[in-house]
């Protein structure tokens, strides 16, 4: 694979993670589409899609948790 595509990859998917820690519920839905293009593209691999996927859908449980024991 070429150096700066594997690069790019990790850069995106520490781009990511940090977003998906620091964002709100709307936010989380954007990024989740953002790392579904990234993916299609080639500039996120496989092995990090799938980590970021989780990761926001986990955030996503979470958030609407925290929402219903408020509501």
């Amino acid at each position: 694979m070429d150096p700066l595509l594997k690069q790019t990859q990790k850069d995106v998917a520490k781009h990511y993670a940090r977003k998906i820690d620091l964002a709100g519920l709307a936010e989380l839905h954007a990024i989740e589409g953002k790392i579904t293009r990234h993916y299609a593209n080639g500039t996120l691999s496989a092995e990090d899609f799938g980590k970021l996927d989780v990761k926001v859908m986990e955030e996503i449980a979470r958030l609407d948790e925290l929402h219903n024991l408020y509501t």
